[in-house]
């Protein structure tokens, strides 16, 4: 297992708050009703932390446990709230109904690439990356 860059988290909804500008802020994400992950995850305890180290409460959550039924959800629209994500799931579930922002201070989640011992992972990345294969 090796590490790869953090994923950085982003916030989506299709009802975002018009105060926020291009980039969104933890206490205004904080102030709206969350799609986020459970905090018996990993993707709910980073966010739970970061609530506790921005001084921040939710105001309140729905729980999920994947970033796609985050994302659905905040594309529903109908008040469901604004989904945190990682931004990998976010690029993926592009949508016009949801608005993309990235927040201001975000947690971090590690990304692995786990592959199996008998098996070689070719590329990472491509693009110009300097990241070597797996052994």
């Amino acid at each position: 297992m090796r590490q790869l860059p953090s994923s950085r988290r982003q916030a989506m909804s299709s009802s975002f708050h018009p105060s926020v500008q291009q980039r969104a802020h933890a206490g205004d994400v904080l102030k709206e009703c969350l799609i986020s992950f459970s905090r018996d995850t990993p993707q709910g305890r980073i966010i739970a932390d970061w609530c506790t180290s921005s001084k921040v409460e939710a105001a309140s959550s729905v729980e999920v446990r994947s970033g796609q039924m985050a994302c659905a959800l905040a594309s529903w629209g109908a008040g469901a709230g604004v989904a945190i994500v990682d931004d990998l799931t976010a690029r993926a579930y592009r949508s016009d109904e949801l608005d993309f922002r990235p927040i201001v201070g975000n947690p971090s989640l590690g990304i692995f690439a786990l592959t199996h011992g008998a098996s070689h992972l070719r590329c990472l990345a491509s693009g110009g990356s300097n990241w070597l294969p797996l052994r």
